[in-house]
């Protein structure tokens, strides 16, 4: 374990549905394909960099919060039409 300090990777936990203790790894598929990239942006985070552009764009009206929150409200009801929520 002390060779993996200061790298960056993968961590799996798996919780046993058992009380007792008994090890088992992970099989290929339960594993990550790809390498964490940790210089890209989430989803999340280029969602609410486009919503801070359009705030922007708006004329930066009130508190970015609301603003943000209104949106993806909006967003939100608008997925929900799609799937008749």
């Amino acid at each position: 374990m002390s060779k993996h300090i200061q790298k960056f990777g993968w961590l799996l936990f798996k919780a046993s549905e058992s009380e007792e203790m008994e090890v088992k790894p992970f099989t290929e598929s339960e594993l990550p394909q790809n390498e964490p990239d940790f210089n890209r942006k989430s989803q999340s985070q280029k969602i609410r960099g486009l919503i801070f552009k359009l705030f922007l764009r708006e004329g930066a009206k009130g508190q970015f919060e609301t603003f943000y929150y209104e949106m993806t409200e909006k967003y939100i009801a608008h997925l929900k039409s799609k799937l008749d929520l």
